[in-house]
């Protein structure tokens, strides 16, 4: 929790690959929900891919660019904790967001808007915290490379999302 409130990083954490492994799973559970909340309110041809595939992608993206700019950093020794807290608070933060999503999907994008651009400003904040210590720089640069990883995901992500 207090990796949320910004006041400590992954180095606080336990360097074992038990949590990391539980939010592993806790995050692709609730990934699984959440696209299923999409989908069964959205009908756009880029939610008809299968919630397994997107949940799987999802995970598999997030740990590839973390080891990647860890290591290219020089800081593989960080990659568990790092991962570990990454997944851990975003866990904490998709929860939030589940209603939040809910909310905005159901009203047609008329409610809750607002509560989501804050809720991803604080995960970006969260993530720049995180990578800021993980690899010893500036949270400015933390929270750029954390807007940076998103996109990257995202991009990647929909160039392997089969659209139908």
């Amino acid at each position: 929790m207090s990796i949320l409130l910004l006041r400590k990083g992954p180095q606080d954490l336990p360097d074992g690959r038990f949590w990391l492994l539980i939010f592993i799973f806790a995050n692709y559970a609730l990934n699984l929900y959440q696209f299923a909340i999409i989908k069964s309110l959205q009908t756009s041809p880029e939610m008809a891919a299968s919630r397994n595939f997107a949940a799987s992608l999802d995970i598999i993206l997030q740990v590839v660019l973390v080891v990647i700019v860890l290591q290219l950093a020089k800081r593989s020794a960080r990659i568990n904790q790092t991962l570990t807290a990454l997944f851990g608070t975003g866990f904490l933060l998709a929860l939030m967001l589940s209603p939040i999503l809910q909310l905005s999907l159901s009203s047609g994008g008329k409610s809750g808007g607002g509560l989501l651009l804050a809720l991803m400003a604080w995960s970006f904040a969260v993530k720049g915290n995180i990578y800021k210590h993980a690899l010893s720089i500036s949270m400015m640069r933390g929270v750029g490379l954390a807007v940076a990883l998103f996109f990257a995901g995202y991009f990647i992500a929909l160039a392997f999302t089969p659209t139908q």
